[in-house]
């Protein structure tokens, strides 16, 4: 893959990637175990589900602010710069009093909201028929931290104890800072005309993004809850690994449709994929007491977000007027992030700490038509896309 790239390329792609591994590590090691986590806390799952997407509001309010920063002042700066507060938030939650300091301290780490900076800085380094390419290169880091952190963080609770994982965050976080050192950012003229500008159709893939994020913290309030309740959190990895892996292969198979010239159609099955899992993961293995069935919609979830993260920042930078990627991302993100926030909170609520035909049925519903309606939005955002591009006929 990084053959495709000059040196200057590789070198950036490699810095940004072993970035978002440092940072997205931390953030998945705690999230496998973060409901159990949070009960030592409170017994009250709003509560929970607050601290759980706290993160995600605050990267909600900050990701545009810090998109516009990058393109005024460049990204690396604003990378260093965010990367302070997701220090400090994680150490704040090594040792919080009481569930609102747990909250406060996931606000704090969240705050420092460089995602769409990375990316954006990434997708304007690289030529338009690379991108989905240099996006599949930076996604496989992601996708191994992610993989990487589900696993041993539940291992790593167990030994060391659940606040250790914070620590561990915040050592990441201090990590990731070293291979800034080494890139070299071009500076570019700022236009204030050009970059303030939100397109109609970058609003209408954040409302996909939101779905997805909010698709995301509902799972992960309900895997601790559901294996822990049938096979014991002490095998977390025997579900996870099998799933994640295959999940992650179909997934990445499926985003080299983006390099063809098929976004549109690769973002639709990332939708489909999501909505074929929403009942076999949270409705029926609680119903019908079959497992498979859960293991199966797990995998189908995760195949559909393997493919989102390579394939759905690549459509909003297509989308987006050149010289404004930071802020298009960074309003793209802001939506994901809210998606995430409200993910941890309604989903805890509908959820709640025990599962019921009940509560996992009202759950999936909701998802479902959420993402029947991202269906929709996409058809919309993507429409006045070249005809090899499309999927839906006007």
């Amino acid at each position: 893959m990084m053959k495709s790239f000059d040196s200057k390329q590789r070198l950036l792609l490699g810095s940004i990637g072993f970035i978002e591994f440092l940072r997205i590590l931390g953030i998945f090691l705690i999230l496998p175990t973060f409901t159990l986590y949070g009960e030592k806390f409170s017994s009250s799952p709003l509560l929970i589900g607050a601290a759980l997407g706290a993160y995600g509001i605050a990267m909600a309010l900050f990701q545009t602010l810090f998109g516009n920063l990058s393109d005024r002042f460049g990204r690396k700066k604003i990378i260093a710069i965010g990367t302070i507060p997701f220090i400090v938030g994680n150490l704040l939650c090594w040792s919080p009093s009481n569930i609102i300091g747990l909250i406060a301290g996931r606000f704090i780490s969240g705050s420092g909201a460089i995602s769409s900076t990375g990316f954006a800085f990434v997708q304007e380094s690289v030529p338009v028929q690379k991108r989905n390419l240099a996006m599949a290169v930076i996604g496989i880091p992601i996708g191994i931290a992610s993989v990487f952190g589900i696993l041993i963080g539940p291992v790593i609770s167990q030994i060391f104890g659940s606040s250790f994982i914070f620590l561990l965050s915040a050592i990441l976080g201090v990590a990731s800072l070293v291979p800034l050192i080494k890139v070299k950012e071009e500076k570019k003229p700022y236009e204030i005309k050009s970059r303030q500008k939100a397109t109609v159709s970058t609003l209408l893939m954040g409302g996909i993004g939101f779905t997805a994020s909010f698709l995301v913290m509902v799972v992960f309030f309900f895997l601790p809850l559901y294996i822990s309740n049938t096979i014991g959190i002490s095998r977390y990895y025997t579900v996870l690994l099998p799933t994640l892996l295959v999940g992650g292969i179909i997934g990445l198979s499926l985003s080299r449709l983006g390099d063809r010239g098929k976004s549109v159609m690769a973002s639709f099955i990332t939708l489909v994929l999501f909505l074929s899992s929403v009942f076999l993961l949270f409705y029926l293995p609680v119903t019908t007491g079959i497992r498979l069935l859960f293991y199966i919609g797990l995998t189908l979830f995760f195949a559909g977000y393997a493919l989102f993260e390579i394939v759905f920042i690549t459509l909003v930078t297509k989308l987006s007027p050149s010289g404004s990627y930071g802020s298009n991302i960074g309003i793209y993100s802001t939506l994901q992030y809210i998606g995430e926030f409200l993910g941890g909170a309604v989903g805890g609520t509908l959820l709640s700490l025990t599962l019921t035909p009940a509560t996992t049925f009202r759950t999936s519903l909701l998802l479902a038509l959420l993402v029947l309606i991202s269906i929709g939005l996409l058809y919309s955002a993507t429409r006045q896309i070249g005809k090899d591009d499309r999927i839906f006929t006007p």
